[in-house]
């Protein structure tokens, strides 16, 4: 077993780096559906970094901001702090990409600092610093002057920095303040843990996704909503503008929007937009998106200015270019052919036939070290015979979805869990001696506020309360950023009880924020009766079918878990698995026996998700080993009995 344990995308990354000091760390455009290139700067890279004490300016765990603008003040005051090394960007300093290989811990502050230079990026009018996820809540300096500050570890945001750009200056100083309270605040953090072991797993602390820089007009295209309908062969689009005011534009009369959809490389037509409202367009040619055939329509949008000069181009009037892509496809319920309630795509019955990934990496954690190692994991998910992957607990990088909408794989999306201070006989024991809990409070599942010295009673409630508000705030939020994704098919909001509150009313809210795609409110236990399905986990126990057919599909969520430790491709801590075998064909044989004595012949399932996708931290019970090296389905024979067992599945 190995204190450290390296992917060969780290393997590569490394090498290129001693090789080429100034070798561009994820060069790939980080946002394939809003793209806007030429017009962007990597700031990926070594960066100057310090681990210190917190100064007190903000307490995580006390401090509950609901929203990010919330947050009046830093996180901690700026300073030119003493550089305690470099570190890789955007690697966490618990990762032994990063350089760092040290954990933060909750009373301390990671500082970022590096300079650069916008003189390389042609200036449109502004400058847009774009972050793909910083783990927890930070704050930003442009030139020693306080930008802004964000709360939640897993979702995008961005700060116009325009007017802290000293063009007197070559260089630009960024620095950047992240507290990380882990598992002892109230908003999302996953499963990372300040004590690691079994199903809890290292800190991944700070910048963990791509940051750069970004030049816009001063009107610019900031988003774009796409809702498909494949029965109605249209897509409707809605627009969002950001704009400065100024004597030259009047927004009501002088810009003005097109957009035109392309597929397979020809011309759908163009249409004008709704500068402030949904824009309805039947498409020509009708191609759906599947997991067999995942096509995907392009689109291009153009914002102009209007002129009285007749003479005038279109590409002298031309301000912002903006393309993207959306999937044709529907997902719904229905019943199969023996009447049992099933999904629907597009119409068509379509078992949901999927594995459980984490997302982590042995290397890098939360953060691969190449968009390679997106597209490979995909393909080997497809590659044994699946069809869908439940991302767990973990909300990844635009461009995995990308890969995912292009490549052809369903996506079951989990919110990332929150609250403290797990019980652990209501999420981990009850469920097994058939408790089912009532979640209306959720004091029991995680959501009774932080349990340290000093805190009263009254204000433990208080936080908890403030706590369950961002987390819903935080998981509209999460829908917005990955509404257009034609792969992700499905929502879970909750998991196996952790943090879990009035799971039903948030199924609600789910319903209204985005009704093109089914939820799963409650996955594991302590079912409220809510949409969309039965969904329960099965380990250590035979898995018996009692579902209770009250018009729900029922989804196997979550099963299986075996374990095949394999030593040169493990770390040096203790393994964990629902059943431990001591050969690959050993492995091999119970999976395979597993799936044909308590899976295929169960025609009620409408789903299934196989724990998991590869060996995590502490846990040898992948398909695939930590480190992405060991293909635990390498022997040919048993490899295709597993590939039939779940193709076969997914027919009706």
């Amino acid at each position: 077993m190995n204190d450290i344990l390296y992917t060969k995308y780290g393997e590569n990354l490394l090498e290129n780096i001693e090789k080429n000091p100034d070798y561009e760390i994820f060069p790939e455009y980080p946002r394939p559906q809003l793209k806007r290139e030429g017009y962007w700067l990597n700031l990926n890279g070594y960066w100057d970094y310090a681990i210190e004490k917190s100064d007190g300016s903000f307490d995580p765990v006390l401090n509950i901001p609901i929203f990010s603008e919330d947050i009046k003040k830093p996180v901690s005051a700026y300073k030119k702090f003493s550089s305690q090394g470099k570190i890789l960007v955007p690697f966490s300093p618990e990762t032994a990409l990063s350089g760092v290989n040290r954990s933060v811990k909750p009373d301390e502050v990671l500082w970022y600092r590096r300079k650069f230079s916008v003189k390389s990026l042609e200036n449109k009018g502004r400058y847009i610093l774009q972050f793909g996820a910083v783990d927890q809540t930070c704050s930003v300096f442009i030139n020693g002057e306080y930008v802004g500050s964000h709360r939640d570890g897993y979702l995008p945001f961005s700060f116009d920095i325009s007017s802290r750009i000293n063009k007197s200056r070559d260089e630009q100083e960024l620095v950047v303040a992240v507290i990380d309270p882990q598992d002892k605040g109230q908003l999302p953090f996953g499963k990372q843990s300040t004590n690691p072991k079994m199903i809890w797993y290292r800190p991944s602390s700070g910048i963990w996704q791509s940051v750069w820089l970004e030049s816009v007009p001063a009107t610019y295209l900031k988003n774009v909503k796409t809702t498909p309908s494949f029965a109605g062969s249209s897509v409707n689009i809605e627009i969002e503008l950001d704009y400065v005011k100024s004597p030259e534009i009047n927004f009501a009369e002088d810009i003005y929007a097109t957009v035109e959809f392309f597929a397979k490389g020809e011309s759908q037509g163009k249409q004008n937009l709704n500068l402030r409202g949904k824009t309805n367009y039947i498409l020509k040619d009708r191609f759906a998106w599947s997991p067999d055939n995942p096509f995907l329509y392009d689109w291009t949008i153009n914002i102009y200015k209007n002129s009285d000069n007749n003479s005038a181009k279109n590409d002298e009037l031309l301000i912002d270019s903006v393309s993207g892509y959306f999937g044709l496809r529907d997902v719904s319920i229905g019943k199969d052919k023996y009447g049992y309630p099933c999904i629907l795509l597009n119409g068509e019955v379509l078992r949901h036939i999927g594995v459980l990934d984490q997302g982590y990496w042995s290397d890098g954690l939360y953060t691969p070290a190449s968009d390679e190692a997106f597209i490979d994991d995909i393909l080997f998910v497809k590659s044994l015979g699946y069809n869908m992957i439940r991302k767990h607990i973990k909300i990844e990088p635009q461009r995995w979805y990308y890969h995912c909408d292009r490549l052809g794989i369903l996506v079951w999306q989990d919110m990332v869990n929150g609250g403290s201070d797990y019980i652990r006989f209501f999420v981990n024991i009850s469920p097994f001696i058939g408790l089912n809990m009532k979640d209306t409070t959720g004091k029991l599942l995680g959501r009774s506020g932080p349990k340290r010295k000093g805190i009263c009673k009254k204000d433990r409630i208080t936080i908890a309360e403030k706590g369950k508000l961002a987390h819903l705030e935080i998981m509209k939020e999460a829908v917005d950023v990955l509404y257009n994704h034609p792969s992700i098919v499905c929502w879970v909001p909750f998991n196996e009880g952790w943090g879990q509150f009035n799971a039903l009313e948030v199924a609600k809210e789910f319903r209204s924020w985005d009704q093109s795609r089914l939820i799963d409110h409650a996955s594991g236990w302590h079912d409220q009766n809510g949409p969309d399905f039965e969904s329960r986990h099965k380990y250590f126990l035979k898995f018996r079918d009692k579902a209770k057919q009250n018009g729900r599909p029922f989804a196997l969520s979550e099963y299986g878990g075996y374990t095949f430790t394999v030593p040169d491709h493990t770390l040096d801590m203790a393994q964990f698995g629902y059943g431990t075998y001591k050969s690959q064909t050993e492995y091999n044989e119970a999976v395979i026996r597993l799936h044909e004595e308590q899976i295929t012949q169960d025609k009620h399932l409408a789903a299934t998700v196989y724990t998991q996708l590869s060996d995590v931290e502490g846990e040898s019970n992948g398909l695939i080993t930590y480190d992405r090296k060991y293909d635990k389905w390498s022997i040919p024979q048993n490899r295709n009995r597993f590939i039939k067992i779940n193709r076969d599945l997914q027919k009706e």
